[in-house]
């Protein structure tokens, strides 16, 4: 009897200590698992930060850069700009003046002509104006297009390549008066269609005698077309 109880005993301490052994286990799993769980969000906030610190580094470094150039030149210059030689901006640089497109006809017929002249006034350019560009935008199907230059008008003949109009003062001397700079002829094709109709001046821009440029606002005539 005693046997048996002796027996009966060493099972149930065999069995409590296998219990012991498996919840040790199994806490310590789950310690494993929490473990994991914060590196990983360690691991996260570490990248957040680090790319926190990389973009305000950059960020720093390019307001120095900035201050530098404007501290160098007084206006900051994009690379296009410098590519194409200008060296001021008309909003730093307050260059400017008024572009005036007046035509001596509103309507027209098929085969007639209207003719534009192109006046600049209120000149704000340091001692003025030697040069000038435009594109000129119209429907080449409708129209045909020529220059008409002034011997008076200070302006040398007009050079257009692919409807792209330039002009450069005769004395090449600087000119800050009201003037006119060029007149040009637009002429109705036989087919051209009843309706409105749009001359557009492109990207007008001036160069004073520094080489410096500024541009104005683009321009749009409008002329009628009626019938015959």
């Amino acid at each position: 009897m005693g046997d048996r109880r002796t027996k009966d005993r060493r099972v149930a301490d065999r069995r409590v200590s296998e219990r012991r052994i498996e919840d040790r286990r199994t806490t310590e799993k789950g310690i494993i698992k929490i473990s994991v769980k914060k590196l990983i969000w360690y691991g996260i906030i570490v990248i957040i930060v680090t790319a926190f610190i990389v973009t305000c580094i950059f960020y720093i470094k390019d307001k120095i850069e900035e201050g530098k150039n404007n501290e160098n030149t007084g206006y900051y210059v994009t690379d296009q700009q410098e590519e194409n030689g200008y060296q001021d901006e008309e909003e730093e640089i307050g260059y400017s003046c008024d572009v005036f497109i007046d035509g001596d006809k509103t309507e027209i017929k098929a085969g007639e002509t209207v003719t534009y002249a192109l006046n600049v006034a209120n000149i704000k350019a340091e001692d003025g104006i030697i040069m000038f560009e435009t594109h000129i935008d119209y429907d080449t199907n409708a129209f045909t297009c020529k220059t008409i230059n002034d011997n008076d008008s200070g302006w040398n003949q007009a050079s257009m390549i692919e409807n792209y109009l330039t002009m450069t003062r005769k004395d090449l001397t600087p000119n800050s008066e009201d003037q006119m700079i060029i007149k040009l002829e637009f002429t109705a094709k036989e087919d051209i269609k009843i309706g409105e109709q749009f001359i557009t001046f492109l990207d007008m821009k001036f160069t004073m005698d520094n080489d410096r440029i500024f541009s104005v606002d683009d321009q749009i005539a409008t002329v009628e077309i009626v019938e015959k």
